[in-house]
């Protein structure tokens, strides 16, 4: 149920169709950037294969979120992995492409959020509790997963708890 509440939370910031759209593009953007600058970082070795900071992360995340709701956690695994393999991939380039690249990520990504924001004529619900910026994840993940008429029941506690936020 904690998990619902921050979505429903999240949701109460996010109602404006073009602020949801933003979001849609910005979010992956961030969470690109966030794990390339990340797995820079590597833990641990184990048989020649380098253990990155952003994998554990992504691992803790994730588990996180099956924790809570095990289908969004799965879901959200799917499809935020490609953007994990691809973060690690990135630093094959020269250091200056990749610095560059994650860079442009967290920028565009950061700007689209302000525009769906400027748009909605809401702040960020992160700028309330930080903790949000963990959610953010889950809920588009969530919505994707609605969008194709499953966990109506999910859908619904957390509409009816996002009335009681605003």
């Amino acid at each position: 149920m904690w998990l619902y509440k921050q979505m429903a939370l999240y949701q109460a910031y996010h109602k404006d169709k073009r602020n949801i759209i933003c979001h849609f593009l910005g979010v992956p953007l961030i969470i690109f950037g966030f794990l390339s600058s990340l797995s820079v970082v590597t833990v641990i070795t184990v048989v020649d294969f380098p253990i990155r900071l952003s994998s554990i992360i992504f691992i803790i995340l994730i588990a996180f979120y099956s924790w809570h709701h095990l289908i969004i956690g799965l879901f959200a695994l799917i499809l935020y992995l490609p953007l994990l393999v691809f973060a690690q991939e990135v630093w094959v380039l020269s250091s200056y492409l990749s610095w560059s690249l994650i860079l442009c990520s967290f920028l565009i990504g950061s700007a689209l959020q302000l525009l769906g924001h400027f748009l909605e004529g809401k702040k960020p619900a992160f700028l309330d509790n930080f903790i949000q910026v963990f959610i953010a994840p889950a809920f588009l993940a969530t919505e994707i997963i609605f969008l194709f008429g499953f966990l109506n029941s999910v859908r619904t506690t957390i509409c009816e708890l996002s009335l009681q936020v605003d």
